[in-house]
Parts: C-alpha cells; structure tokens; sequence
C-alpha cells in the first residue's frame, strides 16, 4: 500500500480504509494494534474509525475492536459487477481446461507501475503452484509482467524500471535494467513472455498482453507450470492457446468500452516531476 504524506487527510482515511479492507478477516483489531501497524497514531486512527463506523463502512464489537462494515462489502459487490476479471474468467476457465495448466490474469495498475494477479483458474494436477493474489508484483520479474511491460512505450518502460530498479529475486531474475530491456525486446519478437525460474524456482510461465479499447496495454493472460512438466517442444502449443485467448480478452475490453482509469503515459509525466 502506497503511503500517504503525513499532511493528506484524505490519502490517510483511504490508506485506512484499504489497510481494513485486506486485514479486516483477522477479526476485530484494536485503535493501538491498527495504528501501530499503519505507523500512524491512535488519535487520527480513532478520528478515521468514528467516520467510517457512521457511515457503515467499519463495525465495533462489545471489546472496542473494529473490523469491515456491510457497507464495505456493499461496496465491493458493486465494484465486482463491472470488474474485467468477470468479464474475462470465462476465457481463464478456457484456457485451463485445455491445457490443465493454470491460467491467470494480470492487470496494470499505471500509477504504481505494477501489476496485480485479480483471478485465476487452477490447473486439476495434483503438483501445482499457489498464486498469489491481489498483490503488487514488479513487471520485471516473471512472464506475467515482462509480457505486459514489453509492450509499453520505451519511455514508459524506462519510467517503471527507475521507479521499480529490478533486482535478483533467484539467479534467474533479470537484474538490471539493460538485461530487463533485452529481454523485452525477445518478448515483442515472439508476441508473448516465457519465464523460468524468474520469480519462484522451478516454475515455468508463459504470458501474452491484454489490450483495451485504446489497444492500450492493460494485462496479460498468463500459464504457469512446474518446469518437469514444461517441454520445450509444447511452447509453440501452449503459446498459440495463450495468445488466442489474450486477443480474445481484448476484444472483450473493446466490445465493452473498458479503458485505463489513467493512461500508462502519466508513468512517465509522474517520473519527471
């Protein structure tokens, strides 16, 4: 979670707000434990909490501790109805059943410059990898985000990798900047990314880019698989599957009108102010 200047009221009540929203299943937790978690002080973290329970967006328990109001699920069901991922979990269904390998879709956040897992479809293989959701993920490491961040703009790519350095997450991550880059360019020569080892090792990926209504990048299709079961024989296979069903999510976003909230451009306009 991004965090808010000390002097931004409203950057705090929406940092409280989304801290609440991804712990508020640990049950109730207390003024003290919630500000000592967010850095903050008890004193505005009680303030926030009083105006959110107002408006039902936290609950208090007899004890004093609060946790999601249904408010705050009302809100999310709402999100949900319009959400890409349901608009696109039909073509993920698709692929893993195909395939019997688990499929994934990424999205962009331009902001932040970094991608987020929102669903998946797990392969009915008892050897399988747990995916992790709902959780930032640099574009530099991993099929899922080089098959995304190959298709930036140069200038957009540069912006994300001085804001995101890479580093080695295993031997097998490209490091710096200049390994990212050439390893892009491989990706936009064959139309999707494969990956292995990147970010967890002795797990195989494969990704290719979802477009909206503006052929804007937004995400990608992604396949996952222990590497024992990956030959390199079946990437043309597994590639040709995965590419259909990412131009098939993008004429989803097309037919719907879906466009990025902000354009991937203000990575760069962020960049350099």
């Amino acid at each position: 979670m991004a965090a808010s200047s000390g002097r931004d009221p409203i950057g705090r009540a929406l940092d409280l707000l989304t801290w609440l929203a991804e712990h508020g299943t640990d049950g109730p937790l207390g003024v003290r434990e919630i500000a000592r978690a967010m850095g903050s002080s008890p004193t505005t973290v009680h303030r926030l909490l009083q105006a959110f329970e107002e408006r039902s967006l936290v609950r208090r328990d007899a004890a004093g501790g609060y946790y999601g109001g249904l408010e705050l699920v009302r809100l999310g069901r709402l999100a949900a109805r319009f959400s890409v991922q349901t608009a696109v979990r039909p073509i993920l269904e698709k692929v893993a059943a195909e395939l019997d390998e688990t499929s994934m879709l990424g999205l962009l956040d331009p902001q932040r410059g970094e991608l987020m897992v929102v669903d998946y479809v797990q392969t009915s293989q008892p050897l399988r990898y747990m995916v992790e959701v709902d959780t930032w993920r640099p574009l530099w490491a991993g099929a899922a985000g080089l098959g995304l961040l190959a298709f930036l703009e140069p200038e957009q790519r540069a912006a994300v990798l001085r804001e995101h350095p890479p580093r080695a997450i295993t031997a097998s991550t490209p490091a710096t900047a200049e390994a990212v880059e050439e390893f892009c360019a491989g990706v936009r020569a064959r139309g999707y990314a494969v990956s292995r080892g990147q970010r967890t090792e002795g797990a195989v990926a494969l990704a290719a880019p979802v477009r909206d209504a503006d052929d804007q990048v937004v995400g990608t299709v992604c396949l996952t698989l222990p590497d024992n079961r990956f030959q390199v024989a079946d990437e043309s296979l597994l590639a040709a599957v995965l590419t259909a069903a990412a131009a098939e999510a993008s004429a989803v976003l097309r037919a719907a009108g879906y466009r990025l909230a902000t354009s991937a451009l203000d990575l760069a306009s962020r960049s350099r102010r």
